[in-house]
C-alpha cells in the first residue's frame, strides 16, 4: 500500500500480506492437516476451484454441522468432471453430520473420484439426498484406477438409482485382463446406514456399491 500526501507529495509504503484464516497447515510431505469443519470446507473449496490434486489428512474427527445443513447443504469434494485426483486419507477419524440435499448426480463427501485418486482409513456419518442419480456416504462416482479403503459409511444415502453406503457407482472393466489392473478397488469397507433408491422401476442399491459400468 503506498500513500501520498496532500501537502508536498510525500509518500510511505507498506507491505499487507492476507491470509485465509481457514486455511489447514501443511505438513513437510505436503499433506493439509485438517483438523476442523471450516478446514475441510476450505480443502473442497480449493479442489473444486482447480487444484484437484491436493492430499489431505485428518487429524481429528470432524464435525461438519457447522458448516452445512438443509439450507446450506454440503459440496462434494470432486464436483467436476476431473474429479478429486489427490488423496484424502482420514488417518482413523470420522466426518460427522455430513448434509446433502442435492438435484445433482455424483453426490457423497467426495462426489467423484479422479484417476488416481483414493480415500481410506475415513468413517462418514449423516445424510446424503438427491434427486439426481449416483450418491455414496463416501464416494459417488469411483471410475478407473482409484482406490477406497477401510472407509466405513454410517451416513442415510437417497438418490434415484446408483445409490449406496461406500461408493454409489463404479466404473472399470474387470472382465477384461487387460483393463482389470486398471479397476477401481473397494477394500475393507463397511456400511451401516439406510440405503434408498427412489427409482422404483429401474434404481439400483446396494450396501458397498451399487453398480460397476463396463
Amino acid at each position: 500500500i503506498t500513500v501520498t500526501t496532500q501537502d508536498g507529495g510525500f509518500t510511505a509504503q507498506c507491505s499487507v500480506t492476507v491470509t485465509d484464516i481457514n486455511k489447514p497447515t501443511q505438513a513437510k510431505d505436503g499433506y493439509y492437516e485438517i483438523a476442523n469443519a471450516a478446514q475441510l470446507k476450505w480443502f473442497a473449496d480449493e479442489v473444486n476451484g482447480g487444484s484437484y490434486e491436493l492430499n489431505a489428512r485428518l487429524t481429528a474427527d470432524i464435525d461438519l454441522s457447522g458448516v452445512c445443513s438443509k439450507d446450506n447443504p454440503w459440496t462434494p469434494i470432486g464436483n467436476t468432471s476431473k474429479g478429486f485426483t489427490g488423496e484424502l486419507d482420514g488417518a482413523g477419524f470420522a466426518v460427522r453430520n455430513l448434509c446433502i440435499n442435492s438435484t445433482a448426480d455424483n453426490q457423497g463427501l467426495i462426489g467423484r473420484l479422479g484417476a488416481n485418486g483414493k480415500v481410506h482409513d475415513l468413517t462418514v456419518t449423516g445424510s446424503v439426498t438427491t434427486t439426481g442419480n449416483t450418491a455414496g456416504g463416501i464416494v459417488g462416482h469411483a471410475p478407473a484406477k482409484t482406490s477406497v479403503i477401510n472407509c466405513l459409511n454410517e451416513a442415510d444415502v437417497t438418490a434415484k438409482t446408483c445409490v449406496a453406503g461406500v461408493v454409489g457407482k463404479t466404473q472399470g472393466n474387470v472382465a477384461n485382463a487387460n483393463n482389470a489392473k486398471n479397476a477401481p478397488i473397494i477394500k475393507n469397507c463397511g456400511n451401516t446406514g439406510t440405503i434408498t433408491a427412489t427409482d422404483a422401476a429401474a434404481g439400483n442399491a446396494g450396501g458397498i456399491a451399487a453398480v460397476n459400468m463396463q
